[in-house]
């Protein structure tokens, strides 16, 4: 499973698994022009049930609030969790050995490790991460969000994947030290998954799919502490987890429960966040319909003008067509009487011409 915060390099990651001969399903999305050209690599399916577990939850992947135990309880004990368990049956049923990626899992990671666990699939987990500043700029660019709202999300996610896999096989993967190093973060890979690299598979994601343009944003640690937007919790998180993926160090899981306790301690400040979003939101949505209203108004107030105006231009033809054919009456009227008079003269000079022969 990877797993990261969006706008991370998982995409990247996931699609580098198919060098160890991983199944990413049949069912993968379709790419996306702009903002991820070379595809998603996830499996629709999956996602679709995310969006859906999300929406029942009224949640969405931007909110930057927690989902609840009691929520995720009641996910595990309901009718999602057995149909997460037969999607994911089918989708290993005919391979030893798949993959997948959503970073909606970051938000649903207690339920997804109940449905792996229900199927008897061994797990392992690769975290992908990413300077928070490049992923800041990414979805402010994609979705127009403000810095501090990204900041919180990346925070959001990433203290919810870490309390989640602290024990659990993992690795912690750079993005940025993947492209810059690929071969030595596909060993990295191949070690902790127990696989062999596929040599050629490698050498075809390494030189047609690992290019410059997979890399919009890129910031080294001096934008990131130089960002006042960014709260000095993501920077402390990103430094460790930098440095502990480079040096091959484990996580320190109470430094992780540290972190989540002091990010929870904003918890309303955080739900607060997430109202006054969806408030902003329907705003926005609001000044949009007005603005079409009005367009529209205006559009039908033309429009009007324009049927007055061919309405008066129809009568006025109309008149035209009665004048002209009183006009036409008079001159055939006339024309009639000046025909029938001469023809009237002819006639009796014929008849006393007849008279007189």
């Amino acid at each position: 499973m990877v797993l990261g915060m969006h706008r991370s390099g998982t995409s990247t990651i996931t699609r580098g698994l198919q060098c160890f001969g991983v199944s990413l399903g049949e069912t993968l999305s379709q790419a996306i022009a702009g903002i991820n050209d070379k595809g998603f690599w996830e499996d629709i399916d999956i996602v679709l049930l995310n969006e859906e577990i999300l929406n029942s939850l009224h949640s969405t992947w931007h909110d930057v609030s927690e989902i609840k135990d009691a929520d995720f309880t009641q996910l595990i004990q309901g009718a999602y969790f057995q149909r997460a368990v037969d999607l994911i049956n089918t989708k290993t049923r005919d391979t030893d050995l798949f993959g997948f990626k959503d970073p909606r899992l970051a938000k649903l990671l207690p339920f997804w490790k109940a449905v792996l666990k229900r199927c008897n699939i061994e797990v392992n987990y690769l975290v992908v991460f990413r300077n928070p500043h490049s992923v800041t700029n990414s979805l402010v660019k994609r979705d127009g969000f403000d810095p501090i709202k990204c900041y919180l999300l990346w925070l959001s996610s990433m203290i919810s994947i870490l309390g989640e896999i602290g024990q659990e096989p993992h690795l912690l993967v750079s993005y940025d030290r993947l492209m810059d190093a690929p071969d030595h973060e596909l060993q990295r890979i191949s070690h902790q998954l127990n696989l062999s690299i596929v040599p050629v598979e490698a050498a075809k994601y390494k030189t047609e799919f690992l290019t410059d343009e997979l890399r919009h944003n890129i910031s080294d640690i001096s934008d990131l502490i130089s960002d006042p937007d960014c709260p000095a919790l993501a920077k402390d998180m990103f430094m460790d987890i930098d440095s502990r993926a480079a040096q091959n160090r484990p996580l320190d899981l109470e430094q992780i429960s540290g972190w989540a306790n002091e990010f929870r301690q904003q918890e309303l400040a955080l739900k607060l966040i997430d109202q006054l979003y969806v408030q902003t939101l329907a705003n926005h949505f609001n000044s949009e319909l007005e603005q079409r209203y009005s367009e529209l108004n205006q559009q039908y107030s033309k429009l009007n003008q324009q049927y007055s105006e061919l309405n008066q231009r129809h009568s006025e033809l109309e008149q035209q067509d009665i004048q002209l054919h009183q006009s036409i009456e008079e001159i055939l009227s006339s024309t009639c009487w000046k025909i029938t008079l001469p023809l009237r003269w002819l006639g009796l000079f014929v008849k006393r011409f007849k008279a007189r022969t």
